[in-house]
């Protein structure tokens, strides 16, 4: 599909490229999440296979994507994802890489992650993530990994916000309030309303754990949680990417085929340079 076609399809559209990363946040221990003695863990075998990387998530579940936002070796480091990475996360999600377009051919948006329809059968006949072509290299990072974040949260069939509204709430204000006071920014201060509040403040949720693991299991444990259990689980995701524990992660950029855009929250710094 060309970007020029999104008007006939159903899209989700980042509206302004001026959102931020997840401010950084003092690393939880290791044992905060693998706690000694976890029955869940202990059911499995242990948390780690004799080399020393990680079977399990946090939660008990199998370890078995290619890539993991998060720890990967007992005592190690924080894993980064690679360009490769989220070239097969876009892949994954739908079936090409974000596409550098003129704003002009998607409205004026930031970014839009599209989803052409059969109008009968209502069958998915393609899904496309594209980005304004003028964004400097860190939004542009940013808007895709939102938008890969929309595709990510469709795949794992629209995950439930019941009991996390106030989490995802806080994750949202924290990316996306231009000022670090005042009265809380909601998807609403952004022209969103309805169904579409909902998938704001679940994309945002989702980026935040791409970006800063750390981050939202330290302010939005329940939300980090459920993003866990829905995509972990997924038999389609879990093959690609699966999300664990603590600590934040850069990424180097999204694909030569995006014209080696780098950004998606480098070492987790919130900045205001340059806004739109």
């Amino acid at each position: 599909m060309t970007a020029e076609k999104t008007q006939d399809a159903g899209f989700l559209a980042s509206r302004s490229a001026r959102i931020y990363d997840p401010p950084v946040k003092q690393p939880r221990p290791f044992e905060a999440d693998y706690r000694p003695g976890d029955p869940r863990h202990e059911a499995a075998g242990g948390i780690a296979d004799e080399s020393g990387r990680l079977r399990l998530d946090m939660d008990g579940r199998p370890l078995t994507a290619r890539y993991v936002a998060g720890r990967t070796v007992v005592g190690g480091g924080d894993t980064g994802l690679s360009a490769e990475a989220y070239d097969e996360l876009g892949k994954a999600g739908t079936g090409g890489r974000p596409e550098a377009v003129a704003k002009s051919a998607i409205a004026g948006d930031a970014g839009r992650y599209v989803v052409d329809r059969d109008r009968r059968s209502g069958d998915v006949l393609s899904q496309d993530i594209f980005y304004d072509e003028s964004l400097p290299a860190d939004k542009a990072g940013r808007v895709v990994a939102h938008e890969l974040a929309h595709a990510i949260d469709a795949i794992a069939g629209k995950m439930p916000t019941d009991g996390i509204d106030k989490e995802l709430r806080t994750i949202y204000n924290d990316l996306n309030n231009p000022q670090s006071y005042g009265k809380r920014f909601g998807p609403e201060q952004n022209k969103y309303w309805g169904e579409h509040v909902r998938n704001e403040l679940v994309a945002e949720a989702i980026r935040a754990y791409m970006a800063a693991p750390n981050y939202i299991k330290t302010v939005a444990p329940k939300a980090a949680a459920r993003i866990r259990q829905y995509v972990n689980t997924h038999p389609k995701l879990k093959n690609t990417i699966q999300f664990n524990s603590i600590g934040g992660f850069g990424v180097t950029g999204i694909a030569a085929g995006t014209n080696g855009l780098a950004g998606y929250g480098a070492n987790g710094q919130r900045t205001r340079e340059g806004e739109l």
